[in-house]
């Protein structure tokens, strides 16, 4: 049916929108992360912070993997080539965002053993 598959194809618009726009706002985040070194508790604090948006990042990739699968589905439709193009756009997004933020959690975690020395 054309009018479900439109549907489906807003519906996954409006949630790779919603991902992206919540992997830019994480990316905005590490871009403005500024810790001063020698304070151990704000070094403490920034470390948590990362450590819970890996948690988020972990939580929300089911509806990342759900977005994959429905966009593979849809190959046979006539209205295909948005869809997957976008999901991998979204995936390699995701991939880029997790890497920031498992790296920049490896320097607070330095900072953190550096500053308790």
């Amino acid at each position: 049916n054309i009018t479900d598959t439109a549907n489906l194809v807003s519906s996954l618009d409006k949630s790779i929108l919603q991902i992206r726009d919540w992997l830019t706002l994480l990316e905005d985040m590490l871009n403005k992360d500024e810790v001063n070194i020698f304070d151990h508790r704000e070094v403490q604090m920034q470390l948590q912070r990362h450590k819970n948006v890996l948690r988020e990042l972990e939580q929300k990739k089911p509806q990342l993997d759900e977005l994959v699968r429905t966009a593979d589905s849809l190959r046979d439709s006539p209205i295909k080539q948005q869809i997957p193009a976008k999901v991998t756009q979204l995936r390699e997004h995701w991939e880029d965002t997790s890497q920031k933020v498992l790296a920049r959690k490896s320097q607070l975690e330095e900072l953190e053993a550096t500053t308790t020395e």
